[in-house]
């Protein structure tokens, strides 16, 4: 019965408040950007069904690509942790699987990080052979080689707002749940730089 607030997207039942980020909408302009780029094989590096903030990420990864006229196709997807080694693996197994592709959107920075040193281990050039988008913009993004294009979540807002309704919620007022908008951060690895 205490008062509490969560970080995470707002579920269909839920009785609590929570603060997250438009994630539908920060897979969506990920995967439109390549698609106006001109990439034509882009894969999806993260999925996880379990995982509500990854499967709005992927449902909006689906959403631009069904959008552009093109098929889904599940040689393109490949589920893995949100970890710098299981994104280096999921890589590796996504230039078997699809070795044709042109373009990944990673479900988180970290992922990408791995995906970025799997593909020079492979030989293959970021952005010239494959661009690679992020998601999170973590401090790293902007100092990796190259410089990781990213999807960033507004988190000093969601800091503010998560403890503004927290306080709210210990004073007995309303603290309805908040869904924050999330922008593209355009760096080198996605080749529009």
């Amino acid at each position: 019965g205490a008062p509490f607030v969560v970080w995470g997207p707002k579920m269909a039942s839920q009785a609590y408040c929570s603060i997250g980020s438009d994630d539908f909408q920060g897979g969506k302009i990920a995967t439109e950007h390549l698609i106006q780029l001109g990439r034509q094989r882009i894969a999806l590096l993260g999925s996880d069904p379990e995982c509500l903030e990854i499967k709005l990420r992927n449902d909006g990864y689906a959403a631009a690509v069904a959008a552009a006229g093109r098929a889904l196709e599940p040689r393109y997807a490949v589920s893995a942790a949100s970890t710098s080694q299981a994104g280096y693996e999921a890589m590796r197994r996504l230039l078997v699987q699809a070795p044709d592709l042109d373009a990944v959107v990673a479900m988180s920075d970290v992922m990408a990080l791995g995906a970025l040193e799997a593909l020079r281990t492979a030989g293959r050039s970021v952005p010239g052979d494959i661009a690679v988008v992020g998601y999170d913009d973590i401090s790293l993004a902007a100092y990796c080689s190259p410089p990781l294009t990213t999807v960033r979540q507004n988190v000093p807002a969601a800091g503010v707002l998560l403890v503004e309704r927290l306080l709210a919620a210990i004073g007995g007022r309303p603290s309805p749940s908040v869904m924050l908008p999330v922008e593209l951060v355009i760096r080198e690895s996605c080749g529009a730089l």
